[in-house]
């Protein structure tokens, strides 16, 4: 017998056993899964004899519980993803390109109407590019806030709050009742 030929019996061979076998595994999933679905069927109609019987109340409060938790868990993830989302944007803002930097800043010193007598407060986290801005429009900068971006225009009557924490905390004032009425719909 050439090895080619025991090869080839070997390879017969190994095909009829996992014939064999795989016959075997379908035969025995398929008993397992019949015994499986008789025991369920059997337990699930016995279990809810029993809880007719014993405890139908307990049943109930048991699903009021784990709904209330469900939906306490659902109002905290909406919440968290506002949350995430508001601070999502004040990151954005932090993270401008300078162009874009320099085009919000303008926008925000086109709304000052007065321009007289003004203190000019920049933020320290964008502090060169404030600077330069201002610089760019012949303004002094008054000192230096602590903030991701933007700037605070003071005179003897009033605040301007232009920073990025100011925008988005106006932002999310405008907005977060809707946002919320949107998420909590019922």
């Amino acid at each position: 017998m050439a090895l080619q030929d025991i090869i080839e019996s070997i390879e017969v061979d190994t095909k009829k056993n996992i014939e064999h076998i795989e016959q075997e595994r379908d035969t025995t999933i398929s008993q397992i899964k019949e015994e499986g679905s008789i025991k369920f069927t059997l337990k699930r109609k016995e279990l809810l004899d029993k809880a007719e019987i014993v405890g139908k109340k307990i049943i109930e409060k048991a699903i009021f519980n784990v709904l209330s938790e469900t939906n306490d868990e659902i109002d905290r993830k909406k919440l968290r993803a506002i949350n995430e989302a508001y601070l999502r944007a004040e990151k954005k803002l932090a993270n401008l390109e300078k162009d874009e930097y320099f085009s919000l800043m303008e926008n925000l010193w086109f709304k000052i109407n007065q321009r007289d007598n003004l203190e000019i407060f920049i933020a320290d986290n964008k502090e060169k590019e404030t600077k330069d801005f201002f610089l760019s429009k012949e303004i002094q900068v008054s000192g230096v806030i602590n903030s991701k971006g933007g700037f605070v225009v003071k005179t003897k009557e009033l605040e301007i709050n232009n920073t990025f924490e100011a925008i988005i905390d106006n932002l999310r004032k405008k907005t977060e009742i809707e946002v919320v009425e949107m998420l909590f719909k019922s």
